[in-house]
């Protein structure tokens, strides 16, 4: 991909939005790796190994899940795996950022439910290679990011229990 069109991609997605415009150039013609993918592809399964986070620059993908249980009519069966859909992410979206910064397994797979998805793809080793300023923008941008993850399950997780609370209450 050329960088003029990656710069493109980038300019309106909110993890570059506190970088220079030299510094959005200087990403755009890094050594990052501009990845497309066609629809039903998977980016990474579960379990795969990782070192690297991704920013969704086109299209959408699916985070699934291997559940072990099924559970139907009040019954929980663990004979067979089965996939489960726990998010969806679109365009400006990272994923991948916890292996990137423990270098644990990946804990769900990514996979492209549009037509295509063109992901970037920062490793480790391409946020060494760039100058500190830049370095620094990165990990503040993965800070805001986790913080916003946090404090999106921390809403759901009040929701459900104030959910759960009242359906307790006696008539």
């Amino acid at each position: 991909m050329e960088s003029e069109h990656i710069l493109k991609f980038i300019e309106n997605i909110r993890f570059f939005k506190s970088f220079s415009e030299g510094e959005k150039r200087k990403l755009a013609g890094s050594k990052a790796t501009f990845r497309q993918f066609e629809k039903d592809s998977d980016i990474f399964k579960e379990g795969d190994s990782g070192t690297s986070l991704f920013v969704v620059l086109v299209g959408n993908i699916s985070l699934i899940k291997l559940s072990e249980a099924d559970v139907e009519e009040g019954r929980v069966s663990l004979k067979s795996s089965r996939e489960r859909n726990v998010g969806e992410l679109g365009v400006g979206a990272v994923f991948g950022e916890i292996s990137l910064l423990t270098g644990r397994r990946r804990s769900v797979t990514a996979r492209v439910v549009s037509t295509k998805v063109v992901v970037m793809e920062i490793t480790n080793k391409l946020i060494d290679s760039l100058i500190p300023s830049i370095q620094t923008k990165i990990h503040k941008q993965l800070l805001l990011e986790l913080v916003n993850v946090l404090d999106d399950m921390d809403t759901r997780y009040l929701k459900l229990r104030n959910e759960l609370d009242l359906s307790k209450q006696p008539d």
